[in-house]
């Protein structure tokens, strides 16, 4: 009636067996197995962390902050509008930006 796509043999099918009972044995034993708690920090854990910390927050300080938050290379009439400012600016910036250049 209906045509088998494959055949296993008798040691195919065993081993398929097998493996599938395997595979739910690990996975029982991994959900009953005890687990460690490894989420109590110890002294000198805390100090590491707060060293790392405070070496991001010594790095933060040395930078230089730029002036402005724009690159004006691609400063444009549209993004001077999006921020609040006046068209205007742009058509100051521009000949400020030429003479510089120079």
């Amino acid at each position: 009636m209906w045509k088998r796509l494959y055949r296993w043999s008798k040691n195919q099918g065993r081993g398929v067996l097998f493996l599938a009972l395997l595979i739910v044995f690990v996975q029982a034993l991994g959900l009953f197995w005890p687990q460690e708690q490894t989420l109590v920090w110890d002294r000198q854990d805390q100090r590491h962390w707060e060293e790392v910390m405070q070496q991001y927050a010594n790095i933060a300080d040395t930078l230089e902050a730029t002036p402005y938050r724009y690159n004006p290379n691609y400063l444009t009439d549209y993004r001077i509008y999006q921020w609040g400012y006046h068209p205007k600016s742009l058509t100051v910036y521009k000949p400020l930006e030429k003479r510089e250049k120079q």
